[in-house]
């Protein structure tokens, strides 16, 4: 990276005497300022920035500057060696994002955009759908109530009138799908258009016995409640026709894009990218803003920091502490967001636009636990489309009085942070009503066995399930002893989790002959001996496993289970 003789003087002066704070002023600029210069350089030039990411390699990732710090190379060394695959979040030094950026940046950055919006939308129809449907329940069993006597139901041509008004609403959204295609000029034959006027025909009938059915139920209250819901699914229908309509103009701008793709110019190129790394500098400097610091990109040689090693042990943690983190409708269409290490200071945050977390390097006062918490509890929030997590986590008795979204955040990320870095380790940090919520809503099944995260519920699919179970089945058909300790891990949770509990209770045994620290197969253990209803050997397992990981949240739960077992 080429810096002028001012700027590696600015760099050095901050390394040697960080803690003045006009040092730090002005080099979130100038980092991000020469990044893309360079990139700008680089395009218009007509070069591969591939090469650019090679030999600035240090400085892009760590904010390390060679010509400032002589122990720059070697820390740079370590960093690089840090960098490892993790199996469960796909997880990018910045070199590697940027080269995502160019890529989708030549192939059409808005195709990709679009995409999202398409993949977006199909989610709220299923959700507007699904709302529908609760309507029409919710009427229906309003109406058999009404028109029933003495607890029988109603006489058999009401509840057919009833049971009929769902394919009413059914033939009103399809009707009106017609209309609006009339109106964009889309074509239609006489036939078609003979057909619709005897399907509206037909409607106006339909809804006119409907509304002579609700006029007649006695109760106010309730006649104005199914009035109500039906207002309600008309005005859903609406929102649904709406949605469909957007998906329509999405899909025929990504065909549109598709036959421009390849007239880009190399300013246009340019511009595109230095967008895209504009929108993380932004963000990285609202993290730092978050804490009342500036962003300092520039990495001093004795500074803790974060490493891909690092931020996977912390996923690892979030995955163990809080399984579900991943199983909502966002995660299902997109995947697991993506984790990108940028240099700057501040705690993670979550991209929603990227369905991305951004690491800044260096985590306030070294703490990486905590940085990456706070982004994952934001994940959580932002993913929560219902407010499910913060409606009841509202409910508890000391933020009851709560008001504002922000306070009830804030308060929410405090708490979640000491969740995974005090009541994880056994320390009972929160509140009594506080840690029951953390305890139903965030912390694993304590009736349940211990699993990792390639086999807890839904991180695979059937299929992929099914040959997995196979697949160590047929490992585990042989000799035992011969089996590895690997082998003989996943195999007793997959026979747990398939209610073959006999055989789990026979691959742990084994486990903990061959591998007597494989400290999670006592839990497990006892979880099986339990369902067995082997008492003296659950009790020994959990004791044993207490004994082994000493003060944790996961210990305190196996001494429950010991207690529960020798009174029951």
């Amino acid at each position: 990276m080429k810096l002028s003789a001012a700027q590696r003087q600015a760099i050095a002066t901050y390394l040697e005497a960080p803690a003045e704070p006009q040092h730090r002023q002005g080099l979130h600029g100038l980092f991000w300022s020469s990044l893309m210069n360079a990139i700008a350089e680089e395009v218009n030039g007509g070069r591969d920035l591939k090469g650019l990411f090679t030999d600035s390699f240090d400085f892009i990732n760590f904010g390390l500057c060679p010509g400032a710090s002589a122990e720059a190379a070697a820390r740079g060394s370590d960093l690089k060696n840090a960098a490892v695959a993790y199996p469960f979040c796909q997880i990018k030094l910045f070199t590697e994002w940027l080269d995502e950026i160019v890529k989708k940046v030549n192939k059409g950055d808005q195709k990709e955009s679009l995409e999202r919006d398409i993949k977006l939308a199909r989610i709220s129809i299923k959700h507007l759908e699904d709302e529908i449907k609760m309507q029409q329940e919710s009427r229906a069993e309003l109406l058999l109530k009404n028109y029933g006597e003495n607890g029988k139901p109603p006489p058999p041509p009401v509840v057919k009138q009833i049971e009929s008004m769902e394919a009413t609403d059914t033939g009103v959204l399809e009707s009106m799908r017609v209309k609006r295609s009339i109106s964009r000029g889309v074509f239609f034959s006489v036939e078609q258009k003979r057909q619709h006027i005897q399907l509206e025909t037909q409607l106006q009938k339909e809804i006119g016995r409907n509304d002579g059915l609700i006029a007649k139920i006695k109760s106010k209250e309730d006649g104005l409640t199914v009035k109500n819901s039906g207002a309600k699914i008309a005005e859903i229908i609406t929102q649904l026709l709406d949605t469909e309509e957007a998906i329509g103009k999405r899909t025929q701008a990504l065909s549109d894009i598709q036959k421009r793709q390849e007239s880009l110019s190399a300013v246009e190129i340019e511009s595109r990218i230095r967008t895209e790394i504009e929108y993380v500098r932004d963000l990285l400097m609202l993290a730092a803003k978050r804490l009342h610091q500036d962003s300092c990109p520039f990495l001093r040689p004795d500074e803790p920091c974060f490493t891909v090693k690092e931020i996977g042990a912390c996923v690892d943690r979030i995955l163990e502490f809080d399984p579900r983190i991943f199983y909502n409708d966002r995660a299902s269409i997109f995947g697991r967001p993506g984790i990108v290490l940028v240099p700057g200071s501040g705690n993670a945050l979550f991209d929603w636009k990227n369905n991305m977390i951004i690491v800044p390097l260096i985590p306030p006062a070294g703490n990486c636990m905590a940085s990456i918490a706070t982004a994952m509890i934001e994940y959580r929030l932002d993913v929560d489309e219902e407010k499910r997590l913060m409606t009841s986590y509202n409910q508890i008795p000391d933020y009851k009085d709560l008001r504002s979204i922000f306070q009830l955040r804030a308060t929410m990320t405090h708490d979640y942070i000491a969740w995974m870095l005090s009541e994880y380790k056994g320390y009972r940090v929160l509140g009594k009503d506080t840690k029951k919520w953390f305890d139903h809503e965030i912390a694993p099944d304590r009736n349940d066995i211990f699993a990792p995260p390639d086999y807890q519920q839904f991180a695979l699919s059937s299929a992929d399930y099914k040959k997995r179970a196979e697949d160590l089945e047929a490992a585990l058909a042989g000799n035992l002893d011969e089996c590895t300790v690997e082998v003989l891990w996943h195999g007793s949770i997959v026979a747990y989790q398939n209610g073959k509990f006999p055989r789990a209770i026979e691959l742990l045994r084994q486990l903990v002959k061959k591998s007597p620290e494989h400290t999670f197969a006592y839990y497990n253990l006892g979880h099986a001996c339990m369902k067995t209803m082997q008492k003296q050997e659950a009790i020994a397992a959990f004791m044993e496993f207490a004994k082994r990981n000493g003060q944790s949240w996961w210990a305190a739960i196996a001494r429950d289970h010991v207690l529960h077992l020798q009174r029951g």
